[in-house]
């Protein structure tokens, strides 16, 4: 090529990047342009190959029609496993060559997990909708930055000062929050580092999104300092708005024998997928899964109430309350919050029955209980409240080496069996912010207490069920069970 081409071709591609700057205002949300542009084949959306389709998770709308929002400058989102959060932050950076150039900055855990991201879902998905403002500098095309004509893309793991010591970002975009973000130096974190390079940044915005891992944690503290919206969908009989979560779920007109059955509780596992329904706060009517794309299609976000005392008539939270009133009685100026959970999703294995099942069988192992908590719930698992540890039950468990004096307590029995044929069966439960701890005791004339089972539960309705449940007398040759008489 000679110079003087050279040189055409350089002028050609700088009128291109400054006329991408004085387009027209657009006049589509980011997801209305995403459902016309942004095609994801195999590799990008396995099973769902084909053109974006916002009806699929239509709780994120929202989030892409605030990148247009000058009010707003930063949106929080704890986040389930299938929310669809990650890709509606792509959509917006896939948008912004054509109609809002700037530098974008996207974080991961790692490193290798960012450069793959960018190899497999942020190149490929820009060459097909973006792709006149790549340069044709096969060197702009690396591991960690996409330079475009207009724009730069950076992707960098966690923990990392430098991407904030150069480059001022108009969006940043740090997924898998409490993970990625970190306390750098004893002092600022991954978000105040983030905020710095943005505030000389006109319309630039910060999103702070994943699976929050612990209340108290990065996350959760970014998420109580903002509007802390929730979704809510009208209810198909009342049409009163009501949140959706745990503990609406209703299976136990299901429920078969207590001592067999395929599920913790005797439940058969097809019956529970396909049996389970959602029962609306208000009206107390039954809501089918397959009304749940309807009611999405009419949803609302809307913010938590400071208290139950001002919660608007006809909207039903979980809790009418905003997390954190102490440090944060009212949102920071400027952050939207909003939290998801898989009790929306419409993924045809996460259906309401599907979660019932796997809360039954985390009622018993707080292990279990925590994935649930963060991979299901959008909310935050407090290990220390909700840990109870076979440890502090061993002077009462028979079978069980006391730790202080190594002496073997009493005959050897099964957990969920009792050992004995009791004058009185206890349940205990102790209520700790949103969790609630149980212990089930039988009891002998002189006094002698056994353990019979523990655990944690995520609300009432769960401790109820363990007050239904019956227990086997070990060695019993007529099969008698026991259930509690007294509750405390």
């Amino acid at each position: 090529m000679s110079t003087a081409a050279a040189e055409l071709e350089t002028a050609g591609l700088l009128v291109e990047a400054i006329a991408s700057c004085y387009k027209p205002s657009p006049t589509q949300h980011v997801w209305q342009w995403a459902e016309e542009h942004v095609f994801l084949d195999n590799q990008q959306a396995p099973g769902r190959a084909g053109y974006y389709d916002s009806t699929k998770t239509p709780w994120t709308r929202r989030m892409q029609e605030l990148d247009a929002d000058p009010r707003v400058d930063e949106i929080i989102i704890p986040k389930s496993s299938r929310s669809g959060v990650t890709e509606a932050f792509f959509n917006i950076m896939r948008r912004a060559p054509h109609y809002s150039p700037g530098h974008v900055l996207y974080m991961l855990q790692n490193r290798d997990k960012a450069r793959s991201v960018m190899q497999r879902r942020i190149i490929p998905t820009m060459r097909k909708c973006a792709g006149e403002y790549f340069t044709g500098n096969l060197d702009d095309v690396g591991k960690s930055l996409l330079r475009l004509v207009n724009m730069e893309i950076h992707v960098h793991g966690a923990g990392s000062e430098s991407p904030f010591t150069e480059i001022a970002f108009a969006k940043i975009g740090i997924d898998e929050a409490d993970d990625t973000m970190a306390v750098i130096d004893g002092e600022e974190t991954t978000a105040d580092l983030a905020r710095s390079r943005q505030r000389d940044v006109p319309g630039s915005k910060l999103y702070i999104f994943g699976k929050m891992r612990y209340r108290g944690g990065l996350l959760w503290s970014e998420y109580i300092g903002g509007t802390q919206d929730k979704l809510l969908l009208p209810c198909p009989h009342c049409n009163d708005l009501i949140e959706l979560h745990e503990g609406g779920l209703r299976y136990e007109h299901l429920a078969a024998d207590l001592v067999s059955g395929d599920v913790p509780g005797g439940y058969d596992l097809r019956e529970l997928i396909e049996g389970t329904f959602y029962e609306c706060p208000a009206c107390e009517k039954p809501i089918e899964e397959k009304w749940k794309r309807a009611m999405l299609e009419a949803c609302a976000w809307r913010p938590t109430p400071t208290s139950a005392d001002v919660a608007p008539s006809g909207q039903h939270f979980r809790v009418a309350e905003r997390e954190g009133l102490d440090k944060y009685p009212a949102p920071f100026p400027g952050r939207v919050s909003m939290q998801i959970s898989d009790f929306y999703t419409l993924h045809e294995k996460l259906r309401w029955g599907h979660l019932a099942l796997m809360l039954l069988e985390a009622q018993r192992n707080p292990h279990r209980l925590a994935h649930f908590v963060i991979n299901h719930t959008g909310r935050g698992y407090n290990a220390q409240e909700a840990s109870i540890s076979a440890t502090e039950f061993t002077r009462w468990i028979g079978g069980r080496k006391n730790p202080d004096s190594g002496e073997v307590h009493g005959r050897r029995y099964l957990r969920g069996q009792c050992p004995i044929d009791p004058v009185l069966v206890s349940a205990t439960g102790d209520v700790q912010r949103d969790l609630w701890k149980f212990v089930i005791c039988a009891w002998e004339i002189d006094g002698s207490c056994w353990v019979i089972d523990w655990g944690v539960v995520l609300d009432a309705r769960g401790f109820d069920e363990q007050l239904d449940r019956k227990f086997p007398i070990m060695g019993d040759v007529d099969g008698r069970a026991v259930s509690h008489d007294l509750c405390l």
